[in-house]
This record gives C-alpha cells, structure tokens and sequence, in this order.
C-alpha cells in the first residue's frame, strides 16, 4: 500500500514543507502513523522529535502536511481529542499543543520574570515556518508556572502587532480583555525558544521585534541552528556571532541559544535603551545549552567595518527604504529609512566574517537596487535564501504614507505595490545570504555555505 501523500508545497508565506532533514524526518514519522490506520494511537513517534527539537513547536509541520487546516481554530476545542473522534490527528496537534504550553510558552515567560515583566499580561508567538501569530493571555500563578489560553490566531501575520486586525478577528465577549491586555506597557514576543520583552516606559526607541526580525530569525533557524544536532563539524566551528542593529536583542538571544559551542557574542545599535535591553533579554535567554563560556559585548554607537572582524555568523535587519534621491543629503538614517547600514555591513563583509563565515541580511525589494550594487562592487558572493517570490507584507510606515512625494516615488520609481485585498500597500521581504569570495579568501570549513545553497536549490527558481 502506498504511504500516504502528504502536501509538499507550502505554508503561509510560501514556505515548503520539504525544507531540511528535520522536516523530512517529521513527514515521515506523521505519514507512517497515518498509514497504521486509526486503531493505532500510540504517538510514540512523536516524543522524540519533539525532546530532541526543543527549538521547535512543528505547528508549521502540521499545517504543511495539512492535519490542521490553513482556516482553522488551530488551539479551539474543537481540534482536542475526545473519546468520539477516533482519528489520529486530534491526538498529534494536541501533544504539540500540550507541549507548546507545558515547555515552550511556560519556560519563555518564566525566562522573563527577572527583567520584570508584571504578573499577568499578553504575549505574541509565532510558529515556526511562521504558519500563524497566536496572542496568549499569560498569568504567573504561585506554585504551578504560568498559565497560558489563546485569546486570538492572525492567520496570515503580515503585522507584528496590528491591533485592528487581532480586535477584528475576536468574538466579543473577548474583545474587551483583549484590549486589556494589549494596552499594557509591556511587549512580549516569542518565536521558537526565543522570548523578549521590552518594557515600553523603560526601554524609549527600542525597535521591535517586527516581522522583518522574525524572518530573519526563522532563516536562521532553517538554514544553520536546525542542522547544530546533525552537523557536528559546523556545530564546534560557529562560534562568533554578531547582530547589528540589535534593538530588542532578539536575533543575539536565539543565536546564543541554539549555536551549542559559541564563545563570542556581540550586538551594537545606536540607541543605549536598545543595547541595555538586548543585554537583558541576552541574559534572560541563556541557558545550559552552551558548552563553552560566553564572551558578550553590548556596544552603543554607529557600526564601523574597522571595529569588528573574523565573524562565524552576522545577523542584520537594516533600515531598508530609501530616500528619494535628491533629498538623500538632507536626511538621517532611522530603524527604517535610509540604505546607508546596509551598504556599509556589505563593504565590510571581506574582514567582517571569517572565511567561512555568514551574513544574513533581511532586505526589501524597495532596496534591492542598493544591495545588488553593494555585492557587486565590493566581489562579495550572496544568495537570496528566502523563496522566488518573497514574502509579502503591508507597508505600514505612518510617516511615510502620509509624505505624499516619497510615496509617489516608492510606488514609481521602486516596488511598492497597492495591496490586492483592500486599501494600502505593501512591499516583498527577502532574506539574502552574503559571503566572502574566493578571492578575498573563502574557506567553506564548516559546510555552511554549501548547505545554504543546496537547500535553496530545493526552493526552485
């Protein structure tokens, strides 16, 4: 009898079910335990993937393989196993449910309580494969952990906190506790095993996590911490790490989570409420997972090429709309407008990475033109690692909506589009890989490299 067929094609943001060896390793065990029919409910497959990936919640997994359907109520009653069902599915999504509060959920919010998150409030997660933002009502209850209940699913996340569209999508009777929770001064956001927070009366200026943060953060996790169980020679050669622009920490918590024998890790943003928040969520993340001691380095100030060298891997969300030509002299650069960070991390990327090492850079087409250039005139090699189409979302830049002059030159000159659905724009995210050339002294130690392009090669052209 044949296996049966599960979907390969993708998630939301086009994402493929067939990515690495995990994801195959996953297909397989959920088509076997289909194909032994429904008098057998043993999920014993699935314990072991879900102990040896802690990093993952596999609802992206689920969705891809289509045992959750892309309109469904992934976390409502009626996806819970009862003594009537008698199929399987049920039972996988709730052990990955179970598993996502009991492990995931609790020990993030837990992981927060020394940076002083308040007793009760409301947390943002995304899934890996980012299938689907999910806002939690948390509460920290004396001798039992954290208690967890979904209070909304945004389906198709192109926000990262878009208030309208998760009170649109409530019923009433959760609107007004919804409101409650989301009003509060305190922003939380999970995606994987990573948790943050930023207190917004503490932490002036601090910069997301926005969704462009979460992208580069699910690349890095299918690319390179997914392959540190499998891989043992990239798992003891990654050993640096350097996040520019480190606004919430996020991308340098993660990283010093999941790469097992890194030594050196650094971040640097302009803003000091950046640094000292990124420092705490650093510090509230790490965990026994590192083999070998941490040297961390929080530096304020402008990014300069000369200040840093010889990275394993760097992580970089620059500004990335530009400015209309003329007026490029009479502006500056902020967390989302202006090319000149970009331009300036790529020139420096022949004595900023190691031979061997990586830059992952996140990017809008709106600035492709400027990082095509960059690669081009500095010889460096690059690889877009996200899908042929990108990944769609709104353009919500209040201040630049409503100047009507660098707008018109966004939709004309770049590509900014008019959203399909409704009133708005929006624009495509890519993320790209960039390395040095032979001739400035590439050395693919690791195999870093080459996995990057392999697995890209699967995504098609």
């Amino acid at each position: 009898m044949p296996p049966t067929p599960l979907n390969l094609t993708k998630t939301y943001y086009q994402l493929p079910y067939r990515w690495g060896p995990i994801d195959e390793q996953t297909q397989s065990a959920i088509a076997g335990q289909l194909d032994a029919g429904a008098g057998d409910h043993s999920l014993d497959f699935l314990t072991p993937l879900l102990d040896a990936y802690p990093n993952r919640d596999f609802f992206g997994d689920l969705a891809s393989a289509e045992l959750l359907r892309s309109d469904a109520d992934w976390f409502s009653p009626q996806n819970q196993p009862n003594r009537i069902d008698t199929s399987v599915e049920p039972l996988i999504v709730h052990r990955v449910y179970q598993r996502l509060l009991d492990q995931l959920l609790s020990s993030g919010v837990l992981s927060l309580v020394s940076s002083g998150i308040p007793a009760s409030g409301a947390l943002l997660y995304y899934s890996d494969r980012m299938a689907r933002c999910v806002i939690f009502e948390y509460r920290l209850v004396r001798n039992r952990g954290v208690e967890c209940v979904p209070l909304v699913e945004l389906r198709k996340p192109d926000r990262l906190y878009d208030m309208d569209s998760a009170l649109r999508a409530t019923a009433p009777e959760e609107r007004s506790a919804l409101k409650k929770v989301l009003m509060l001064g305190h922003k939380i956001v999970g995606h994987r095993n990573t948790f943050v927070h930023v207190d917004r009366r503490r932490d002036l200026g601090v910069a997301g996590p926005f969704l462009d943060t979460i992208l580069l953060n699910e690349m890095a996790h299918k690319y390179i911490y997914e392959h540190m169980h499998q891989d043992e020679v990239a798992a003891l050669q990654l050993k640096s790490v350097l996040e520019i622009g480190c606004g919430s920490g996020l991308l340098a918590a993660a990283a010093s989570q999941n790469l097992p024998s890194i030594t050196r890790l650094e971040a640097i943003d302009m803003s000091p409420e950046s640094v000292l928040c990124a420092y705490r969520n650093v510090e509230a993340n790490l965990h026994e997972s590192v083999q070998a001691p941490l040297e961390k380095f929080f530096v304020c100030g402008a990014y300069s090429g000369q200040r840093f060298s010889d990275f394993s891997i760097v992580l970089c969300n620059p500004p990335y709309i530009p400015y209309i030509p003329e007026e490029h002299g009479r502006r500056t650069a902020d967390a989302i407008s202006g090319t000149s960070l970009l331009e300036a991390v790529i020139a420096s990327v022949p004595t900023l990475l190691s031979p061997g090492g990586v830059l992952l850079m996140v990017v809008s087409d709106l600035a492709r033109r400027e990082l095509l250039v960059a690669v081009r005139e500095q010889g460096v090699e690059s690889l877009e690692v996200t899908p042929p189409e990108g990944i769609e979302v709104a353009f919500d830049q209040e201040d630049i909506l409503r100047n009507q002059s660098w707008l018109e030159w966004l939709v004309n000159e770049r590509e900014l589009r008019h959203r399909a659905e409704g009133d708005g724009f929006s624009h495509v995210l890519r993320c790209y890989a960039v390395w040095r050339s032979e001739a400035q002294g590439f050395s693919d130690d690791a195999g870093t490299i080459q996995r990057l392009k392999t697995m890209r090669a699967a995504l098609g052209t």
